[in-house]
C-alpha cells in the first residue's frame, strides 16, 4: 500500500521548537530559462513578518535590467543576500557576464547563494553546476561570502575541496 506524507511544514509550529538563535534565508528565484521568476517584493514581504527571516533576492544574469533591479532589492526591499541558480538560468557562474554582480554583493557585503549540483529540470545544463567553477569566483572574490547550496550533490567531494580552501565559503546540507 503506498503511503502519502505530508512535507508541508507550519511555520508556526516550527518557531515554538527551533532554538531562539534559529534564522531562516527565505528567496524566489530568476532563471527565465527554465521559467522560474519570483518577484523579489514578494519575498521581502514575507521577510517582513518576522524578524527570523533573511531575506534574499535574485537576479539572472542574462536578462536585462539586472542593475536596478538587484540595487532596487537590496537598497529600497532591504533583502540582503543574493540567490542566483546558474544552471536554470543557463549560465557557469564563473562566467564573466556575471563578474559585475559579483563586484556589487562584495562592495555591499551581501552573501551569494547558489545552488550547485543536479537538478531534475532538463534544460538546466549539468556543466554549469560543478562547485570547481566556484574555485575561480572566490579567488577573484575573496572576501565574498558564498554559500554552496546541498553539499554540491552529486559533487560533494569537490564542494568540500573548494569550501577548504576558501575562508568565505560555506555549504549547507539542505535537500541530502
Amino acid at each position: 500500500k503506498d503511503e502519502v506524507v505530508n512535507l508541508t511544514t507550519d511555520p508556526a509550529v516550527y518557531w515554538e521548537t527551533a532554538p531562539a538563535s534559529t534564522r531562516a534565508i527565505i528567496f524566489g528565484g530568476k532563471a527565465r530559462l527554465s521559467g522560474l521568476w519570483v518577484d523579489d517584493r514578494a519575498v521581502a514581504r514575507l521577510a517582513a513578518t518576522d524578524p527570523r527571516y533573511i531575506g534574499f533576492l535574485s537576479v539572472d544574469p542574462t536578462q536585462p535590467g539586472w542593475e536596478e533591479e538587484l540595487r532596487f532589492c537590496h537598497e529600497e526591499l532591504g533583502l540582503r543576500g543574493i540567490k542566483l541558480l546558474p544552471m536554470y538560468a543557463g549560465f557557469a557562474p564563473n562566467d564573466p557576464v556575471v563578474a559585475p554582480r559579483y563586484d556589487y554583493a562584495q562592495r555591499h557585503r551581501l552573501p551569494i547563494l547558489l545552488h550547485p549540483g543536479t537538478t531534475f529540470i532538463s534544460q538546466a545544463p549539468i556543466a554549469h553546476t560543478l562547485p570547481r567553477h566556484l574555485d575561480d569566483v572566490a579567488t577573484k572574490w575573496p572576501e565574498l561570502p558564498m554559500i554552496l547550496a546541498h553539499l554540491g550533490h552529486p559533487f560533494e567531494g569537490e564542494c568540500i575541496a573548494v569550501i577548504r580552501k576558501h575562508r568565505h565559503l560555506y555549504s549547507d546540507v539542505s535537500a541530502l
